[in-house]
């Protein structure tokens, strides 16, 4: 006997709807709800949420940003890069020249834990260019 809805249309309830309205007669402990609508946007982060990390970034860039103008105060360049950077540096993606790091033929500097990003020393850098080098008649 299928159960209609207690609203006077006298529609009959869909099978997951009469799990939630007679859960002895169907033998169903734990009653099922119908899906809920997923096209809801997700809710907004609070504004003070918004308001701490933006300051956290405006904070990380005045710090970069004053480090680099030490640098060119003094007249110095960084000797050791990060492989983006470093990869800018000699001209060629990030894949190649890892592929020349697992090869063993360019050195890395690791500071701290295995999982620390890779360093490469400018030097090394050079070096490597002009072991490589040749010139067009050879």
């Amino acid at each position: 006997m299928a159960t209609t809805r207690g609203d006077g249309t006298g529609e009959e309830l869909r099978p997951s709807e009469q799990a939630v309205a007679e859960p002895e007669k169907t033998g169903n402990l734990v009653p099922s709800f119908p899906a809920s609508d997923s096209s809801k946007p997700a809710p907004e982060p609070d504004a003070a949420v918004k308001a701490a990390k933006a300051a956290k970034q405006k904070k990380r860039k005045r710090r970069k940003k004053k480090q680099a103008s030490e640098f060119n105060q003094l007249g110095l360049q960084p000797r050791l890069l990060r492989m983006q950077l470093a990869a800018k540096y000699m001209s060629m993606s990030i894949s190649t020249l890892r592929r020349l790091i697992q090869a063993d033929e360019i050195r890395v500097v690791r500071v701290g834990e295995k999982t620390c990003p890779w360093l490469l020393d400018i030097v090394e850098l050079n070096a490597w260019v002009e072991r490589n080098s040749k010139k067009l008649g050879e």
